[in-house]
């Protein structure tokens, strides 16, 4: 399903948001599918394409991710060959088992997206499978099926092969993480701690009390304008006048000038003073 933004002008190439899980055919689209890090009709109001893609897992396997990036980049291609989008202006949300999809995409095409959220989900990395591993006990097996074996002794090699966390080093993306309770920033911090001790540009968004899909007005503003703010700040070169948000700015920009990789795109260099800025914030 592709959501046009508001003003679209034909000929016009705009940046493209992939939000990656499902979508009820039919339907009238506002978020995605769930309000959780999907923003599909904010983001068209502010200037962005959103393409929202069905997953269709075939196979409980390694497999499945790559059939599903190569659903991604044929999505993008045609987009671009139609005169639609800019492809060095894609950014991802993936959100829940999608977060696998995506965190696959960023290490095996490290240039296809140029942004990332990633919102309280699995990767089927080795640090999820020690957490889950205890207590767990279908998703341990989920994870051990699709690799084969389990990541001890011998298998371990296998794991180290395939596993994300051990390919992080790839991922050139600046990603925004969302972790919804105390369990899923444990779930979270492999991705985001081997981001950070290597220097790369990444966010790590707390909901102490937050659900899996928001409910909270709050929560779902947070989540949904942080999504938003995100891509606008990597994706558009802009940021919001809002003095609460300010912080935030700061931060951002200080892994825009420390990153080894990544250079703000829709801007004309990376320096502060490029960044276009609002007159004033959101609704």
């Amino acid at each position: 399903m592709l959501v046009k933004p508001v003003d679209y002008e034909a000929g016009k190439r705009y940046p493209l948001i992939v939000q990656m899980y499902s979508y009820v055919d039919g339907e009238f689209l506002t978020d995605g599918l769930y309000p959780t890090a999907f923003a599909a009709r904010h983001l068209a109001s502010v200037g962005f394409v959103v393409l929202q893609i069905k997953k269709k897992p075939d196979t409980l396997s390694e497999a499945d991710p790559q059939i599903h990036l190569e659903g991604y980049r044929s999505a993008i291609e045609s987009l671009d060959a139609a005169g639609l989008v800019d492809r060095s202006r894609v950014g991802v949300v993936g959100f829940s088992w999608t977060c696998w999809y995506a965190v696959n995409a960023l290490i095996r095409d490290p240039k296809l997206f140029a942004a990332a959220t990633i919102a309280d989900g699995l990767d089927n990395s080795y640090m999820q499978y020690l957490i889950f591993g205890v207590g767990a006990y279908p998703i341990l097996r989920q994870m051990e099926r699709i690799r084969e074996t389990s990541p001890f002794g011998d298998g371990l090699k296998k794991w180290m092969e395939e596993a994300p966390g051990f390919h992080l080093d790839r991922v050139q993306s600046p990603v925004r993480i969302e972790a919804i309770n105390p369990g899923s920033v444990l779930q979270e911090w492999e991705l985001y701690a081997s981001l950070r001790i290597q220097n790369k540009p990444v966010d790590l968004v707390y909901f102490p009390h937050g659900t899996h899909i928001h409910q909270k007005p709050l929560e779902r503003l947070e989540s949904q304008q942080g999504t938003v703010d995100w891509f606008r700040f990597w994706l558009q070169g802009y940021e919001d006048l809002d003095p609460a948000k300010q912080t935030e700015y700061e931060r951002w920009r200080v892994l825009q000038r420390t990153s080894p990789t990544v250079q703000p795109t829709g801007a004309s260099t990376g320096s502060d003073s490029t960044v276009k800025r609002a007159a004033q914030s959101l609704p």
